[in-house]
This record gives C-alpha cells, structure tokens and sequence, in this order.
C-alpha cells in the first residue's frame, strides 16, 4: 500500500527495467547520534511487487533488508530473491541524501541512473559511484 500511495503522490509508476531506490534516513541518524548497527530496509512482502513490476536494480542505504522482516524466510531473504530468482543487482550502503535533495528540489521523481562498476574478473561485487541525472 506504502509503494502504491508514493506513485500516486509521485505521479510515477514503477514498471520493467526501473531501478528502485529507498532512502531510510541511515547517514542522517548516523550523524545525529553516531555510529549505530540500528538499520532498517525492505521488507520481505516487497518481493511479489518486485517481481510484478520487473524491477531490474535495486538499491538502499542499507543492506536491504528490515531486521527479521519475516520470520521463517532465513538469512538475507531480499538478497536471495533479488540476486538468485531474479538475477538483479543490488546497491548496498547508497547515501541518498543528495539525490533526494535534488529530486525534492526539482519535484521530479525520475531520473537517469548511471552505474559504472569496476571490471573483476570472478567479482562478486564492485565499489561503485552511481550518478543521478536530472
């Protein structure tokens, strides 16, 4: 209901190829009180939206996933859908507070992503800087 209640409010709907970013406030309460392993992320009843709408990227100031978000689900449940049963990326530990600045600023919700990662040969992953354009 949350996602359905920001597309309208946004004027925006997610569909095939989008990527989907959550911004939860984690580097704004790290500098307001300091380090924390407090985190919050998806949770695991996103999975059948993700796969409805054909999301291809997802991204979150965390890990992605809300703490214990389903019990029975296991370790990483976002992760294991995500990577395994759709074959997406994942961008972990994103600071948004800039893009959702200018995305405020501007009342524009969309925009282009760029993401350029690291070539690793048998990576698994790669630091990556991504860019917003308006």
């Amino acid at each position: 209901e949350d996602r359905e209640a920001w597309e309208a409010q946004a004027g925006v709907r997610l569909g095939s190829g989008d990527a989907l970013l959550l911004r939860t406030g984690r580097w704004a309460h790290r500098v307001a009180v300091g380090p924390s392993r407090e985190m919050s992320g998806w949770d695991a009843s996103v999975m059948p939206f993700l796969a409805e709408r054909d999301i291809a990227l997802l991204g979150a100031e965390s890990v992605h996933e809300a703490p214990d978000s389903v019990p029975g689900l296991g370790f990483n449940p976002i992760h294991r859908f995500a990577i395994v049963s759709r074959g997406m990326n994942l961008l972990d530990n994103l600071d948004l507070e800039a893009v959702a600045e200018t995305a405020a600023r501007l009342n524009r919700w969309e925009f282009m992503l760029v993401i350029a990662p690291l070539r690793v040969p048998g990576g698994t992953g790669s630091p990556v800087n991504p860019l917003a354009i308006f």
